[in-house]
């Protein structure tokens, strides 16, 4: 997508064999579908979605990997800034958009924000266990959203509100300052 750069193939990705495809929806030009689905099909590469690239080759991917059981390889990215800009909240961007328009799960949608992230890159991070970093975010339904929780909210295309940041499992925010405040009110105990 930079001027004067070439177009990569399936064909170019595949002689590479890289650990992740990134930019599997483009950035913002996409590749073409049968592209997309020799990646998907014929390889076990991690396919990162871009929050800047082509939105209904993102759903496409989404979808065909729910289909295919291929979800645990789909990451997201943020790609910003870059030529769109630059936008905050890329990856709850991207999370809403998998559970309202491509009919992901929203549990799933954050698992492949959080934990397909962490695996893929070695990171103790991303899932909740002993043993791992505590970083969490504590969200919820937005104000104003006809949903009643931060799931429901994901599902009807709203970012939620962050109402806490937990790092090392102690509170380093707690009012975001991008996001919507959240429906409910919350306290520490």
């Amino acid at each position: 997508s930079i001027p004067g750069s070439s177009t990569v193939t399936a064909k170019d990705v595949m002689t590479v064999a890289p650990d992740v495809v990134s930019h599997i929806n483009g950035g913002p030009t996409a590749v073409a579908l049968y592209d997309i689905d020799h990646l998907m099909d014929d390889s076990d590469f991690t396919l990162e979605i871009v929050q800047c690239g082509n939105p209904k080759i993102a759903d496409y991917v989404l979808r065909r990997a729910k289909e295919k059981g291929m979800l645990d390889r789909i990451i997201f990215g943020n790609d910003a800034p870059s030529g769109t800009g630059v936008i905050p909240l890329g990856i709850l961007r991207n999370i809403s958009f998998a559970a309202s328009i491509s009919d992901i799960d929203p549990a799933d949608a954050i698992c492949m924000a959080t934990g397909n992230t962490a695996r893929t890159y070695g990171l103790n991070t991303g899932i909740i266990e002993p043993g791992r970093e505590a970083d969490l975010l504590i969200i919820d339904a937005p104000m104003g959203s006809v949903a009643d929780t931060a799931f429901d909210a994901l599902a009807a295309g709203d970012i939620p509100g962050l109402t806490y940041v937990l790092i090392d499992g102690e509170v380093k925010v707690k009012k975001s300052r991008n996001t919507p405040p959240s429906k409910k009110a919350t306290k520490e105990i």
